[in-house]
């Protein structure tokens, strides 16, 4: 059974500044190959979307207008604080059963090529296991 391969990218739009809030957001337009759109309560800041399977090469084009109090009437400059993240995983067994589970693992296989692993074990029987790898990365821009 080939390996499932999934990825998505989440981006989070805050402020580190009180009384701030959110007026509006605009999705992106371009979600027509199989992308996925969910707009969850974020866990911290004040919107977030859920881009899942997005495309290699694809520009997303999300947007939000904020509501930025100035009680003492003078310019200043203001950035948001946004987060951006995201992961490819690639599910090698899902849903394995038995006591254990052994995971190839590259970094450990010292002179012969493709030998490292990696076996995870327990005494508990009628479980399953998932096996997946993660390539993950967060882009943060904390604003003023």
């Amino acid at each position: 059974m080939p390996p499932d391969v999934f990825s998505f990218i989440i981006v989070t739009i805050g402020s580190n500044l009180s009384g701030v809030s959110l007026v509006s957001t605009t999705n992106p337009k371009n979600l027509n190959q199989g992308e996925m759109l969910d707009t969850p309560v974020p866990m911290f800041g004040l919107f977030q979307w859920n881009l899942s399977d997005p495309q290699l090469h694809k520009p997303y084009r999300f947007s939000a207008v904020l509501h930025v109090p100035n009680a003492s009437g003078t310019p200043f400059k203001y950035r948001p604080f946004v987060n951006m993240s995201g992961q490819r995983n690639t599910v090698l067994c899902s849903d394995c059963s038995g006591s254990s589970v052994t995971v190839g693992d590259a970094t450990l296989d010292g002179n012969v090529p493709a030998s490292g692993s990696a076996t995870f074990s327990v005494t508990e029987t009628g479980h399953m296991w998932t096996e997946a790898h993660t390539d993950g990365y967060g882009i943060i821009y904390e604003g003023t």
